[in-house]
């Protein structure tokens, strides 16, 4: 071999050694021009974007950054230093692979080659640490709303009832609480709706995982969406960080959509993908994310009619209203009042410092006499009000709460009836003959119609066999 060809061939070694170093290293290397079209990748770098030898010259590296507003920025102010001769150290960039278009998140570090002509880029794959990272600020975000959650007093359990008016209500909680299935409440507000909800999630294979709340009446049309589904950060003005939506926060749980009549047509789009296809976006990403999530909705709305003008998607209606059930008002759960009432005391009389040791008969008929348009809840307020003002062992109820001029006039209804004053039931003959004169009383009104819907039992919150019973009791017969 000639002295000159020592030089060459001694060049080309160093050169193919170097190529085999730049193609076999464990780190990602990627040689692109300014436009940052790629001149060659090796093989850690083709294996982490999802590209193959062949497609390594048509590939260009923008291409492959996410279409967030954020990810946008951070590689533009990268390119711009790097094409003034600067560098970058350190970036965590958001891209996604150009086979499948999977998110994966690269640590990179560029800088420019000396000629100016090209950039010399090292990247590693960093996706792991950032899913866990972002797995960890979901359930902190989570536990925080669940914390929130536990400080109010929510008895999910305690349904209070037993007029066949809410026997339906409860046979179907118990048929559909084992299913994933969309779930659509309605009724009056103050019915219990979200204490209908709770008891389903809690019923469910999902009672372990969270229970998620949204009031879409509560919240401002221009948050409702980012609410629900997140937004990224800079999606829009105001938008300083990522924030995860509550879709997110019930993955494996249940989410609650109360008052799902207020919610703005573009958000039921949206809302309407996540039932079909069990996935969403955040605002400003364009990635889908799963989720597993059961939705239970409510409304004191009347749906159909807000689809015939135009308020409430007819296909979203469809989607949630896989199985309704619609909770009867307070006027028609005559016979649950004393029972409520008797609740609502032991409730609230610790936390207030009262003893209370009965409840004045005359004003629980006086509960059972009112319309309560605001149903239990109105109920509730009332007695808590109640307790407020009391000073004797026991309970009696000012008239005036309920807008009752004379209350001792008014005969007790069936519930008021049934139970005593005190806390403990037990009939009286005193009371027995109240009862038999209210029960004619109603009688009369429906012309002694038992059953059907405007029947005496129906009035009376009370089953036809149970009611012809009581009428045998008290000799109570048609003349």
């Amino acid at each position: 071999m000639s002295s000159s060809q020592s030089p060459d061939l001694g060049r080309r070694v160093v050169e193919e050694d170097l190529a085999d170093l730049f193609e076999e290293a464990p780190v990602a290397y990627v040689h692109e021009d300014m436009d940052t079209r790629f001149i060659r990748a090796n093989r850690a770098a083709r294996e982490i974007l999802g590209i193959s030898v062949e497609e390594v010259s048509r590939t260009s590296g923008i291409s492959l950054v996410v279409d967030t507003p954020e990810a946008k920025q951070n590689v533009g102010d990268a390119l711009e230093r790097l094409r003034i001769g600067g560098r970058t150290e350190h970036r965590v960039l958001e891209l996604r692979r150009a086979d499948n278009g999977e998110r994966i998140w690269v640590q990179w570090w560029s800088k420019a080659a000396p000629s100016g002509s090209y950039i010399r880029s090292m990247f590693i794959d960093i996706t792991q640490q950032v899913l866990l990272e972002q797995e960890r600020a979901r359930l902190t975000a989570q536990n925080v709303y669940l914390q929130e959650e536990i400080k109010s007093d929510h008895n999910f359990e305690e349904i209070i009832g037993a007029t066949a008016s809410l026997a339906p209500v409860m046979a179907k909680l118990t048929r559909v609480a084992p299913t994933d299935a969309s779930v659509l409440i309605t009724g009056e507000s103050g019915t219990g709706k979200e204490l209908i909800a709770r008891a389903l999630h809690s019923r469910s294979a999902r009672a372990e995982k969270p229970f998620i709340k949204v009031n879409c009446a509560a919240l401002p049309i221009s948050l409702v969406e980012s609410e629900l589904f997140g937004h990224e950060r800079g999606a829009f003005s105001g938008a300083i960080q990522r924030r995860i939506g509550r879709f997110e926060l019930a993955h494996t749980g249940t989410i609650f959509l109360d008052e799902i009549g207020e919610m703005p047509m573009d958000v039921q789009v949206k809302l309407l993908r996540v039932l079909q296809e069990h996935e969403f976006e955040r605002i400003g990403s364009s990635h889908p994310i799963r989720a597993d999530v059961r939705v239970v909705a409510a409304t004191n709305r009347d749906l159909q009619k807000s689809m015939r003008e135009g308020g409430f998607r007819a296909d979203l209606f469809y989607r949630l209203n896989v199985f309704p059930i619609a909770l009867p008002p307070l006027r028609e759960r005559l016979g649950d009042i004393a029972m409520l009432t008797h609740f609502f005391v032991q409730k609230h009389a610790s936390r207030l410092a009262r003893r209370i040791e009965a409840v004045d008969a005359v004003s629980l008929s006086s509960l059972a006499q009112y319309s309560w348009p605001g149903n239990i809840r109105e109920l509730e307020n009332v007695i808590e009000r109640a307790l407020i003002l009391s000073s004797t062992p026991i309970l009696r109820i000012d008239p005036d709460f309920l807008g009752i001029e004379n209350s001792n006039s008014i005969p007790p209804a069936e519930g008021a009836a049934l139970a005593s004053a005190a806390l403990s039931p037990s009939p009286g003959s005193g009371l027995d003959s109240i009862q038999r004169e209210h029960i004619l009383s109603v009688l009369r009104e429906v012309h002694w119609v038992i059953e059907g819907r405007d029947g005496a039992a129906v009035r009376l919150g009370l089953k036809p066999g149970t009611l012809r019973h009581r009428m045998k009791r008290l000799a109570i017969k048609r003349t």
